[in-house]
């Protein structure tokens, strides 16, 4: 899951905001209204840019690229939604809070959801607004999202919890991570290499694997480690 930390807001967010403050009733309905206003002020879908830039392409839950706006245009297909973090029904008056908004994706893998689209309105018990890289591990086993060594057992609990919720840990998604572990893997068996050309090679995957917009990038970041120091 991403650590979200929100730049400027767009101006057209903003300046809805100005017009219509909250409190609000329903944040169904104010939320229809501010799509209804943004694509009359034809700000050609500033909102989702912003979060697109700042999440750096990918789920704010699972890390899968997300397609950008142009993308979309050529495929025909769309691959994400604007999520609420804390949810329309449950926190109204948060419905147009810009830090209170994400992008999450919306692809059903097997027929399976995740992220944003099997949380629908219920409530995280940790936020991708709050500092919690150092709460959540990768499997090399398996590629599944689990608990960090020498937490709490209340914040293990936590991550257990959020993991399900979001439904992370589905097979697709974790033989997805695991693709990219084993290959790493791999490169410690390779025949004919001294161990140091074989770290050097491990750095450099590690490296290509943990780019800006890559899949997972920054949970590979934090099991990566030794090999980006």
């Amino acid at each position: 899951m991403l650590e979200l930390n929100h730049d400027t807001e767009p101006q057209v967010l903003r300046c809805f905001r100005a017009l219509n403050p909250p409190p609000y009733s329903s944040g169904t309905a104010i939320w229809k209204q501010y799509r209804d206003f943004e694509y009359t002020e034809r700000s050609n879908q500033s909102l989702v840019r912003a979060l697109h830039r700042m999440q750096e392409g990918l789920c704010v839950y699972c890390e899968r690229r997300i397609f950008t706006i142009e993308s979309e245009r050529q495929n025909n297909e769309r691959n994400r939604h604007i999520e609420h973090l804390r949810s329309r029904q449950n926190y109204p008056d948060l419905t147009l809070t810009y830090s209170n908004l994400a992008l999450s994706c919306s692809t059903e893998q097997e027929r399976v959801k995740s992220c944003g689209e099997r949380k629908g309105n219920r409530e995280l018990p940790i936020l991708p607004t709050e500092n919690h890289r150092h709460l959540f591990d990768i499997d090399f086993d398996d590629g599944s999202i689990i608990p960090a060594q020498g937490i709490s057992s209340a914040d293990e609990k936590r991550v257990k919890d959020t993991c399900i919720l979001l439904n992370i840990n589905h097979k697709a998604l974790c033989f997805e991570r695991l693709q990219i572990l084993n290959n790493l893997q791999k490169i410690h068996q390779l025949p004919l290499l001294t161990a140091e050309e074989k770290e050097q090679r491990a750095r450099q995957y590690c490296i290509s694997k943990t780019v800006i917009g890559s899949p997972f990038a920054p949970t590979l970041r934090k099991a990566f480690t030794k090999f980006l120091l």
